[in-house]
C-alpha cells in the first residue's frame, strides 16, 4: 500500500506519506517487510524428580493452586516449577483420578425421579415462594397452584420466609376445595421440609413430594407461574397501589395487590396451552363453551369491514392511544424495563420511589 502511494505521489517523500496515514509506523513497516515466519516456541522441559515431587504435593494438598503450589515447592526445596506448569500437571492428575474413581465404581448410583404429569384438574398441586422489592422493602410472596391448569389456589405475603408464609396458601386452597388427589409438589427449601409443614400436610391428608435438588425443571409449572405472577404484579403495583396512599402500611398495599393479581391471573389472562381460555374457565368446567365462543368470534372478526387506517397514520393513532400525559414517571419507567431483556432482574435494581 505504501509503495502504491509513493508511485502515485512521486513528489512526496515516503516519510511524509507514512506520517499522514492512520496506521502506526510500526504496522506500516511490518507490511513493507512482508510476512515473516514465526519461530515456534521451544517446549519447556521439567526434571523428572521435580515432576514426581509436584505429583506428591498435589496429591497431598489438592486444594493448592498454581501460585501456592509453586511457593510450597520452593520453600521445601522440592524443585522450581512455573505456575502454568503446576496447573497443567494438576489438570492431568485430576483427570487420572477421575478415571480411576469411575473404573472402581466408587461413585454412588444416581437416584431415579419419575416426573409425573396431571391428567385432570385437582390431581397435583405445586407450591413455592418468591421475593419482591417495593419502595425499598423486601417482601415474600408464597403461592399454591393447580399444575393441570395453572390455577392460583392461594397466596400469602410476609416480611420474612416463615412457616406461616408457606402454610397460609394451603389453608386458603382447602377452604374452597378438596386436597390434591395425588400429591403436593415443592422444592427442598427449608420451609418445605420442616416438621411444622409436614404435620400440616398430614393433618390435611396431603401427600408431599419433593423434586430433586438443584433441578427446578421438575417443578417447571410453578417456576413459570411465579415468574408470570411477578410480571403482572409489578405492572399492577406501579399503576394503582404505590404512591396512591402513602399513609397506608406497605404490607397492606402489597396484600391487596397480590389478591388482585391472583384474580387477574385466574380470570382475565387466557393461556395458550389451555386452548385460549383462562384457568378459571378450565377449573369451573366451562372451557368448552368458551372455546366455541372464541371460534365464532374469530370468524366474525374476519368478516369485519371497518374504516381502515393508512400506515402513515399509525404513529399518531398509537401515540394518542397510549396517552403519555396520564402515565406517571414510575409507571412509564416500569413499562420501559419490561420492553427490554430480563425485566424482573432490572426491576429488582430499580430503587426509585416505587418499584424496586
Amino acid at each position: 500500500m505504501v509503495y502504491c502511494l509513493v508511485e502515485k505521489f512521486c513528489y512526496l517523500k515516503k516519510v511524509e506519506i507514512i506520517g499522514q496515514c492512520l496506521f502506526s509506523q510500526s504496522q506500516l513497516y511490518e507490511w513493507i517487510k512482508g510476512p515473516q515466519d514465526r519461530k515456534s516456541r521451544a517446549k519447556k522441559e521439567v526434571p523428572e524428580q521435580t515432576l514426581k515431587n509436584a505429583v506428591h504435593v498435589i496429591m497431598k494438598y489438592p486444594h493448592l493452586g498454581g501460585l501456592k503450589g509453586k511457593h510450597y515447592m520452593i520453600y521445601h526445596r522440592l524443585g522450581l516449577l512455573s505456575r502454568h506448569i503446576y496447573d497443567t500437571i494438576k489438570k492431568i492428575i485430576r483427570r487420572l483420578v477421575f478415571q480411576e474413581v469411575v473404573s472402581r465404581r466408587l461413585l454412588p448410583a444416581g437416584g431415579k425421579y419419575e416426573h409425573q404429569r396431571p391428567e385432570a384438574v385437582g390431581e397435583i398441586w405445586a407450591e413455592d415462594f418468591t421475593q419482591v422489592s417495593i419502595s425499598g422493602y423486601t417482601l415474600y410472596i408464597s403461592l399454591v397452584i393447580d399444575v393441570a391448569d395453572s390455577f392460583y389456589l392461594g397466596a400469602e405475603v410476609s416480611i420474612r420466609p416463615s412457616d406461616f408464609l408457606v402454610s397460609s396458601p394451603i389453608k386458603q386452597a382447602l377452604v374452597h376445595g378438596k386436597p390434591p388427589k395425588r400429591f403436593l409438589l415443592s422444592d427442598n427449601g427449608r420451609q418445605y421440609v420442616s416438621n411444622k409443614h409436614e404435620l400440616l400436610l398430614k393433618a390435611k391428608d396431603i401427600a408431599h413430594k419433593l423434586i430433586p435438588s438443584c433441578r427446578p425443571e421438575f417443578n417447571g409449572t410453578m417456576e413459570c407461574g411465579v415468574k408470570e405472577f411477578k410480571n403482572v404484579f409489578y405492572n399492577l403495583v406501579c399503576e394503582k397501589y404505590i404512591g396512591a396512599d402513602k399513609e397506608k402500611d406497605i404490607l397492606k398495599q402489597v396484600r391487596k395487590a397480590v389478591a388482585e393479581t391472583v384474580t387477574i391471573m385466574n380470570m382475565d389472562i387466557p393461556r395458550p396451552h389451555l386452548k385460549g381460555v383462562t384457568p378459571y374457565d378450565m377449573h369451573s368446567g366451562s372451557h368448552l363453551d368458551k372455546i366455541e365462543e372464541n371460534r365464532l368470534y374469530c370468524e366474525n372478526e374476519k368478516e369485519r369491514k371497518d374504516e381502515l387506517i393508512p400506515k402513515e397514520r399509525f404513529w399518531g393513532v398509537i401515540k394518542d392511544a397510549i396517552g403519555f400525559n396520564s402515565i406517571n414517571d414510575l409507571e412509564l419507567m416500569t413499562k420501559f424495563l419490561f420492553f427490554g431483556k430480563r425485566p424482573l432482574r432490572k426491576l429488582s435494581k430499580f430503587v426509585k420511589e416505587g418499584v424496586g
